[in-house]
């Protein structure tokens, strides 16, 4: 219960019984013939009288305005989870898309990296990473700036989720498979280190993202 509708409702609760209590006072006046007495129950029963009604009238319209502002809070919830709902499909739809753009360029860009150190190896020629690299991008540039915008529109979409949230689901879950998602692409896009450390961290990335998008 709301904490002031629970204390009007007590602050009510008490003036109704100072109204009895006067109303006994003027009852004993009147019967037993006391002036004062029955002048105090009297006076005492209109003031208290009239704070009574007043708590009354303004417990019920504070207890109408408060249920009515939950009855409100309960729809905008329901709208709110409804539409979490609907955007969690299309994040998990966007999401999934972008993952296998992004495995599979990752795959291409490994198997061109392994073919340029081959390569490099059968001509007895010194490997050169950065020409290496930078080829890689260029080949896949298209490719790349793809990822990139649906890697974007995966954002969007949990952007949407967010501001949708009102704790019934897991956001939280969705947030973290984004954080996975964003570490692949951008592992992919900016590829950097050795053959080596690329394809580990490519392999444990690829791992997680298929991971958290079945914990969905």
């Amino acid at each position: 219960m709301n904490i002031i509708l629970g204390a009007l409702l007590i602050i009510t609760g008490i003036t109704f019984l100072v109204v009895i209590g006067f109303g006994i006072t003027l009852l004993l006046g009147i019967t037993s013939k006391k002036q004062t007495a029955r002048s105090v129950g009297k006076f005492g029963l209109f003031i208290s009288g009239g704070i009574f009604l007043g708590m009354l009238l303004g417990t019920g319209i504070y207890n109408g305005i408060y249920h009515h502002q939950l009855k409100v809070e309960e729809q905008e919830k329901s709208a709110m989870n409804t539409a979490f709902r609907k955007e969690s499909k299309e994040y998990k739809s966007n999401y999934i898309l972008t993952a296998i753009e992004a495995e599979n360029l990752g795959n291409k860009e490994k198997k061109s990296w392994g073919n340029a150190i081959t390569k490099s190896s059968r001509n007895n020629d010194d490997f050169n990473v950065d020409r290496t690299v930078s080829n890689i991008l260029d080949d896949n540039a298209s490719a790349i700036k793809r990822c990139k915008n649906s890697l974007e529109k995966t954002k969007k979409l949990l952007d949407k989720l967010s501001e949708n949230d009102t704790g019934e689901y897991s956001y939280k879950e969705y947030a973290d498979s984004y954080a996975e998602l964003r570490r692949m692409v951008n592992l992919i896009t900016s590829p950097s280190g050795s053959y080596s450390t690329f394809s580990n961290k490519f392999s444990d990335l690829d791992d997680k993202v298929s991971e958290v998008y079945e914990s969905l």
